[in-house]
């Protein structure tokens, strides 16, 4: 079994004119560098952050364990904007809370083998010092594919009832030893008829229609075996991008209508509400009106602490995420105005219709970044550029670059995210892009966003068109039953435009006159209204 080593949660004394750490850099931090909680370098912003991590621990925790006679159980949603670290909490907390025992879920299969394997390297790297650690904590403790955790559920502790639709405690059941369990992008968690397909549990009966559980409702009822536990939902808004992803009021549903869990406590800010947490359920309930509920019922705690303001993933301004969700609204008015007093001096966002541009732009902001110091402590290739596009992206090829499906790339994308720059398969070697599904949850300093056909922006109408390709011609996602298709389509493009830290490039292609597939009005609208948001054409 791996190894790390947890010797504290709090580093001081820090730089604070670098930029934040990657979040694989802050996962190696934590172990290597003593540095639990203070992930960033000396950022003011990263203030909301730490307030999360001690609110969870100090509050979260402590009355939670003292509720019920030692009995108690709470969730706790921490929200915030794109890159405001919300990841970051839950490794942060995962670590802190080791000696409780305490684990943080992913159902993100990129995002755990990139952190594993970041982790690892550096313990082959480091393994001398270790061998005199003390302390000692396994990497796979800390965080968990969510797949694998349910199976251990079905294995050791579920005994659902074939034919009935009913579930109980294994006799003689091996209970879970984590008492805190953080899920992160819980809002992708899936619902019933996503966990009934076959093949999701190696387990026939997740066929049956009389399943009881979604995702949510069979992570809560483990916690609920246990004496005491806190359930920490990480929530990202408008991030959902697969069919199958129930939405976050998932989780309230489950805690509002399952009799065995209305004793359960509830933690969550002020903010947890609106338009980009919303995602309608079975009941057609919202999160205010759960809210509602759960004031009624004597159960909820409200905390400004468990929303994060500001964006880390860009410390040099926190409105990048305002300006993409303005972009992506369709509000050029808005766009403009943020961009040109918030964004152009501190955050570059470049465009073009040529791919070698955007690819020579890289590497020159890499090399000028470099240059001035900004990556305080890092080397050539721990400054990352990469090249990103949507999964529906396809036609893309003529340029390069195909679209990879996870099962046909899963095992690479550690190198991408951590390989230098002479290994083809490395994100610096910028010959092979990745999709929203391999790079949510993670990040790059600099990137170049391919924008294809599939989401276009419609001038007359001051909206956007979505559309899929099936090999001869691309056809609309329509409004009303499809809905829900378009609202992923274009989380994906929300996904992609948040992942950069310092800067990125914008690829509208030119097209082509002999390639109806890739006709030049595909790309024109699309092109006219990002250049008219003030964007640096190259």
């Amino acid at each position: 079994m791996e190894t790390v080593v947890n010797r504290g949660f709090r580093r001081e004394g820090v730089n604070e004119t670098c930029p934040c750490d990657t979040l694989i850099d802050a996962a190696r931090n934590v172990w290597r560098s003593n540095n639990v909680a203070g992930f960033t370098k000396g950022e003011a912003e990263e203030a909301t952050r730490l307030m999360a991590e001690d609110y969870i621990v100090s509050t979260v925790v402590e009355e939670t364990r003292q509720r019920n006679g030692g009995r108690g159980k709470s969730i706790c949603f921490v929200t915030g904007v794109p890159g405001a670290g919300k990841t970051l909490v839950g490794l942060n907390v995962s670590v802190a809370l080791q000696n409780v025992g305490a684990s943080m879920l992913s159902g993100n299969g990129p995002l755990v083998s990139v952190l594993t394997a970041a982790l690892k390297r550096d313990l082959n790297k480091y393994k001398k010092q270790l061998k005199t650690a003390t302390n000692e904590i396994s990497v796979e403790s800390i965080i968990r594919g969510a797949y694998g955790y349910k199976k251990e559920i079905f294995e050791k502790r579920l005994d659902y009832h074939v034919g009935e639709g009913t579930v109980s405690l294994k006799d003689n059941a091996e209970l879970s030893s984590q008492h805190v369990l953080i899920f992160d992008e819980a809002q992708r968690a899936w619902n019933k008829a996503k966990m009934i397909r076959p093949g999701q549990s190696g387990k026939k009966y997740w066929q049956e229609e009389k399943f009881p559980f979604s995702e949510p409702g069979l992570l809560l009822w483990d916690m609920n075996q246990c004496d005491w536990g806190v359930f920490v939902c990480l929530v990202g808004g408008g991030q959902e991008i697969h069919t199958g992803e129930a939405g976050i009021c998932e989780w309230l549903r489950t805690l509002e209508e399952t009799p065995e869990l209305r004793d359960w406590h509830v933690y969550m800010s002020d903010e947890f509400k609106g338009e980009v947490y919303n995602s309608k359920d079975g009941s057609g309930k919202t999160i205010e009106e759960y809210r509602t509920i759960f004031e009624a019922q004597n159960r909820l705690t409200i905390s400004k602490d468990l929303h994060l303001t500001a964006c880390q993933r860009s410390n040099r301004t926190e409105k990048v995420s305002d300006f993409v969700e303005q972009l992506l609204n369709c509000n050029a008015d808005a766009c403009r105005t943020l961009y040109n007093n918030e964004i152009k001096g501190k955050y570059k966002i470049y465009l073009t219709r040529d791919v070698e541009k955007a690819k020579a732009k890289l590497r020159e902001r890499k090399a000028e970044t470099l240059n001035k110091g900004f990556v305080d402590g890092q080397n050539d290739e721990e400054v990352r550029i990469g090249m990103l596009m949507s999964s529906k992206a396809a036609r893309m090829r003529p340029l390069g670059y195909e679209i990879k499906k996870e099962s046909q790339y899963k095992d690479k994308v550690p190198s991408w995210f951590l390989d230098s720059d002479d290994t083809v398969v490395s994100s610096d070697f910028l010959e092979i892009a990745l999709n929203e599904f391999f790079v949510q949850g993670l990040e790059l300093d600099l990137a170049a966003v391919m924008w294809d056909a599939d989401l276009r922006y419609n001038e007359q109408n001051n909206e956007w068109d979505y559309f899929d390709f099936n090999d001869r011609y691309w056809s609309a996602v329509d409004k009303g039953e499809q809905e829900l298709k378009r609202s992923y389509m274009k989380n994906a493009y929300r996904v992609l435009l948040t992942r950069a830290r310092i800067g990125m490039v914008i690829v509208v292609p030119y097209g082509s006159q002999v390639d109806k597939t890739r006709a030049p009005e595909l790309y024109d609208g699309t092109y006219n209204y990002l250049k008219s948001l003030g964007l640096e054409d190259i």
